[in-house]
């Protein structure tokens, strides 16, 4: 976070559906509202592990929750 922007120099799309950029660090350019953002996570066994995200409806369909209403 806030190295600087990056200026994409190559993009290259393997068979296997993999998109790889190449890019250009320009650590003074630090205007980081006019730039897009992008957010990566390195394809390493040691540290990735998967997960399940169980998305839920609301917990509590009051409102307003006022003193002596039982939420449980």
């Amino acid at each position: 976070m806030k190295w600087g922007n990056i200026v994409i120099t190559g993009k290259k799309e393997g068979k296997d559906g993999k998109l790889s950029l190449t890019g250009e660090l320009k650590p003074e350019d630090k205007d980081f509202k006019k730039t897009k953002k992008l957010t990566w996570i390195t394809e390493d066994p040691n540290t990735n592990v998967e997960i399940e995200i169980w998305e839920l409806g609301h917990i509590i369909a009051k409102r307003v929750v006022e003193e002596g209403d039982d939420i449980t």
